[in-house]
């Protein structure tokens, strides 16, 4: 409670700026207020993976009961990434000098939210044995059918997490007039990730491979008779808390020309590629580069 608690704290002082905007004093109303803009997102989330070994799985699941075979004649698949996860963000814009003009472009502080699902780590190692099971003949062409059994099985394992962070930074962006527009910047957050989970998934397949005596195979029928087997193990793990430094850069379009409520909306495609700072507490301290696309809706508030 006490981690959720900092957050919480951290989160109100990045977005109390927005809230003041809204709040002003009618001593103020001469003065010219700032603008303000809110953005809705949604993208993926695809964090480059640190090398973790079977040891370091081995750690992280150390109840495991699939973990506990012999791993000798299994090969490591270094390319084995899962799906990527749905990726959320709530932004609040704040101008930071006078009311722009919009024929210019200006500087904005950017604070707000993101949350959703990240892949930390992936693995998997296979093991494929082919034993040959039979010979056909075909009195047709003469041609001899070599059918092979094969048996399968695999052990796939990923770190998932739940992740909220609280996010600034300083957007520079090109003039509002136009219909489309372009933005860049830097930024900073600070999150908690949460609901940390290792899935372990123990995967068996047999079925039979049908070859001609040239080499050549069946790949349409190599299948049919397949029986699949599937187990699965789940571990629940420590939270921790993130660091991240980003820049984010972004297309943007004005959805209306005339009508005064749609010209109050924008469509945003952004990518933001950052460096993100990690205590995984079962292992040690891990540094990932990440990259997030997403689109969004930028709403004017003012």
């Amino acid at each position: 409670m006490k981690v959720l608690s900092r957050l919480i704290t951290i989160v109100l002082f990045l977005v109390f700026p927005v809230a003041t905007c809204f709040a002003q004093d009618d001593s103020l109303a001469n003065k010219s207020p700032k603008e303000v803009r809110m953005q809705v997102s949604v993208g993926n989330f695809e964090l480059n993976d640190s090398p973790v070994s079977l040891e370091d799985w081995k750690k992280l699941a150390s109840s495991s009961t699939f973990l506990k075979k012999d791993f000798s004649k299994f090969s490591i698949d270094n390319n084995y990434i899962t799906d990527l996860k749905p990726f959320f963000n709530l932004n609040f814009y704040i101008n930071t000098t006078k009311k722009s003009d919009p024929s210019k472009g200006g500087g904005w502080i950017r604070t707000g939210l993101s949350f959703g699902q990240v892949n930390l780590f992936d693995f998997r190692l296979e093991k494929k044995v082919t034993t040959p099971f039979d010979t056909l003949s075909s009195t047709l062409n003469n041609l001899e059918i070599y059918v092979d059994s094969v048996q399968v099985n695999e052990l796939k394992m990923h770190y998932t997490s739940s992740v909220v962070q609280a996010e600034i930074a300083y957007i520079f962006k090109t003039k509002e007039a136009a219909r489309w527009g372009l933005y860049g910047g830097a930024g900073v957050g600070i999150g908690y990730a949460f609901n940390n989970y290792v899935t372990l998934t123990d995967v068996r397949k047999n079925y039979f491979e049908y070859h001609l005596s040239n080499g050549e195979s069946f790949s349409d029928e190599s299948k049919k008779h397949e029986n699949y087997f599937l187990n699965v193990e789940e571990f629940r793990l420590k939270s921790s808390f993130i660091v991240s430094a980003f820049l984010p850069v972004g297309v943007t379009f004005r959805v209306g020309k005339k009508s005064a409520f749609l010209r109050k909306l924008t469509l945003s495609f952004e990518y933001q590629a950052g460096v993100q700072m990690r205590r995984v507490p079962e292992l040690q301290n891990f540094v990932n580069s990440y990259g997030i696309s997403q689109i969004g809706l930028i709403v004017k508030l003012d």
